[in-house]
Order: structure tokens, then sequence, then C-alpha cells
């Protein structure tokens, strides 16, 4: 069953983060490095490079250098969320095919 609810604001954190350290690894993360709280309803998005993969391929996404494309996302005049408003396009498109 999946629950649906607003989702305020999306943060990358755009370091390479170790997935097997867990959930109170990351929260870490979170409140230390991103200076925000994980309990917020906020959606925080981390990747390395072996899931980097995996997510381009299962969601049909090019992230290729993320440092670069983070530089290019601050320098943009308009439109500035592009790149997360096509992977909450894809990822709600996956979760519809699943329910």
């Amino acid at each position: 069953m999946l629950f649906h609810y607003q989702i305020r604001n999306y943060y990358l954190y755009d370091q390479s983060a170790d997935m097997r350290s867990g959930i109170d690894s990351l929260s870490g993360l979170v409140r230390n490095q991103l200076q925000k709280n994980p309990l917020s309803g906020d959606l925080f998005i981390f990747v390395n490079k072996r899931k980097t993969e995996h997510f381009e391929k299962h969601f049909n996404i090019q992230i290729g250098d993320l440092r670069k494309m983070l530089l290019q996302i601050k320098e943009r005049k308009t439109n500035p969320t592009k790149f997360i408003d096509s992977l909450k396009a894809a990822v709600l498109e996956k979760l519809e095919e699943k329910s």
C-alpha cells in the first residue's frame, strides 16, 4: 500500500554517501551536513556511483557528473528544478506502474 503525502522540499546530498551505513548515518548527514531535520517531511536524495548507475538505468534519467550538474543548476536563471521535476515525474510513473 502506498501512502501519498505532500513533499515540501527536495534536497540532494551532492557527495558520495555509503548506503550500507543505514538510516541513522544518513539522518546524521541530513542533520550535520545539510543542516536540516530528517523528520521534516522533506525528501533527501543520496547517491553513490553504483546506485547512481542503477538509478539512471531504472528511471531512464542521465545524471552523469553530479558535481558538474549541480554547478549548472546553480547557474540556471530559469527552471532551476528541471532535473528534480523530471526525477519526480519518473518516480511517480514507476509508483503508478506498481499499483
